[in-house]
């Protein structure tokens, strides 16, 4: 049937009357007779005259629906020419793939954007920076050779991983050859696949990468995660004249203190790895951000050393050593571990070292979790001291960012207790010039869970309670009411951005026998970005808050 005729169908539908009762069958209708044959006959007519019509008006409703919905999905179609996405300038949509990042903090290949359309394949493969994360993990080499072609002449960030024989031979002929455009190397797998899947590197593999008497110009961060290359026979600062960020994962095997030039260095990162970090602190002046977990050695020089343009710093759990020779009046992140590593108050250390530096600190980040294997060989009463700091915030004036968190792994069963929370919260709500800048707050620290002694050893299944301290929460929420609120004074700023753990968000609901009506009213303040996330997440905001350059935070992420 023609549209015409359609419409003059639907035409005859609205506009024919619809079928009316006779006079006989409508009293009929109305009275309570028994009706004739006749009228039986007369009634099944008409009834069936108006099914007939019903039905031929559902056809036709059914038939207008389904052009309705053509009409809607052509007119949505229609509509995407006038969409922003389709204005975007290229430079604009190079930017957007370029934001777009793995957990290493490297340029993901926008292959999923290059899909979309012709126009949007032709811009972004304008733009050389999105394609220069090559990964050989990966084992596809028809697109690390587009990846090699679309990078043009910009720097290339190559992962090596462990691999088959074939894979790795496909992988040097691709990239070997682009060794002058190499501007960031990671070596091995921090996971220890090298050693625990079969496929350690071949020792010709490792030479073809890096042959000792190469130089690699433009190479400024080199990833080391691989113990199989003998630095010792390598003259780094010659091969590797423009290296200034260095991370060793996992490396003990070699003495390698001796081998790098620490003194072009902005940035270094150590994990497990038998360097002593005191030794490259001294001898790295130029440093910026640092991060380690390693020990300074017992024959270590204890005369103070200043660093004048070192900003961040992450150390765990070996710290105490370190900090007492350290003066760094320009940093800006420090983030340590206030118990680890420490049999009294670690706070002890973290105190001094702020006072002889004075720093312009804003990013303030403690990992509060006790180690529950320490128990069985510390002294309990000695460990668990409380942590009060309030005399560490009073000497970070402009801080901004303060995060308190207990890691979800490495076997940490404690976090703060009461004596250590309710006095910090009460010092943040009432006491004038205590971290007036301070807009980011956030918390993971977990229940103050108490172990207790059972003879020589610690029960870590009878705690006293696994909800935050009443007085705790108290102090918390009232905190959160003054600190979120319109600063009278122009010199404080308005806490803006609350982030907690899961066991922490009970901080936010008041006790169940609380008999202050304020308080059992309470809501997060308005204007507020408050959350609850998982604890595993809170590392991941503390990698981020350090303010360590967001290409190197996978060395930092490792360190966990």
């Amino acid at each position: 049937m023609s549209d015409t005729e359609s419409e003059r169908d639907w035409e005859s539908l609205l506009s024919e009357p619809l079928p009316v009762l006779s006079r006989p069958l409508n009293a009929l209708r109305r009275s309570n007779a028994v009706p004739s044959e006749a009228e039986v006959q007369a009634m099944e007519a008409f009834l069936e005259e108006c099914e007939d019509r019903s039905y031929a008006i559902e056809d036709a409703i059914d038939t207008l629906r389904d052009r309705h919905r053509v009409l809607q999905r052509t007119m949505k179609k229609c509509r995407r020419v006038f969409s922003t996405v389709r204005r975007l300038p290229p430079d604009i949509l190079g930017e957007i793939a370029g934001h777009i990042r793995d957990r290493s903090g490297a340029v993901v290949p926008p292959w999923e954007m290059s899909r979309v359309c012709t126009s949007w394949r032709l811009a972004l493969t304008r733009f050389p920076s999105l394609w220069t994360a090559l990964a050989t993990a990966e084992g596809e080499s028809g697109k690390l050779r587009l990846q090699v072609e679309r990078g043009g002449n910009a720097l290339l960030r190559v992962r090596i991983a462990p691999r088959s024989k074939e894979e790795i031979d496909s992988h040097v002929e691709l990239i070997v050859p682009h060794t002058q455009r190499w501007g960031t190397l990671l070596l091995g797998a921090p996971d220890y696949s090298e050693f625990t899947t079969g496929r350690p590197f071949r020792r010709e593999f490792l030479e073809l990468i890096l042959p000792p008497t190469a130089t690699y110009e433009r190479m400024s961060e080199l990833v080391l995660c691989s113990e199989l290359i003998p630095w010792n026979t390598f003259n780094v600062a010659a091969t590797f004249p423009a290296l200034r960020k260095l991370s060793m994962l996992r490396l003990s095997r070699s003495p390698l203190t001796t081998v790098f030039p620490w003194g072009q260095l902005t940035h270094f990162c150590t994990h497990v790895s038998n360097i002593d970090p005191v030794h490259v602190l001294r001898n790295a002046p130029n440093l910026i951000h640092f991060a380690a977990n390693g020990s300074p050695s017992e024959n270590t020089d204890q005369t103070v050393f200043t660093l004048a343009h070192l900003r961040s710093i992450y150390l765990s759990t070996e710290y105490t050593g370190l900090l007492p020779l350290l003066v760094a009046p320009a940093l800006q992140v420090l983030a340590v571990l206030p118990w680890a590593g420490s049999r009294a108050n670690g706070l002890s250390i973290i105190k001094p070292f702020l006072e002889r530096s004075s720093p312009p600190l804003t990013t303030l980040v403690l990992e509060m979790g006790i180690w529950s294997i320490d128990f069985i060989d510390w002294d309990l009463d000695d460990k668990l001291v409380s942590q009060d700091l309030r005399p560490v915030l009073r000497l970070c004036p402009v801080l901004e960012y303060l995060l308190l968190y207990t890691s979800p792994g490495r076997n940490r069963e404690t976090g703060p207790s009461a004596e250590t929370l309710e006095p910090l919260f009460t010092a943040l709500e009432r006491e004038d010039g205590l971290c007036p800048r301070l807009t980011h707050l956030l918390l993971g620290v977990g229940s103050a869970r108490r172990p207790h002694r059972e003879g020589f050893r610690y029960d870590f299944d009878d705690y006293d309670s696994d909800t935050p301290d009443a007085g705790v929460g108290r102090a918390f929420r009232s905190m959160l009411r003054r600190r979120a609120s319109a600063p009278v004074d122009a010199a404080y700023a308005r806490l803006r951005y609350l982030r907690l753990g899961q066991e922490d968000k009970q901080l936010l609901e008041p006790d169940g026998f609380d008999s202050d009506e304020e308080d059992e009213a309470f809501r997060v303040p308005k204007g507020m970005d408050a959350r609850i996330v998982q604890q595993e997440e809170l590392v991941d905001v503390a990698v981020e808050w350090r303010g360590f350059p967001l290409d190197w935070t996978a060395s930092i992420r490792s360190g966990y």
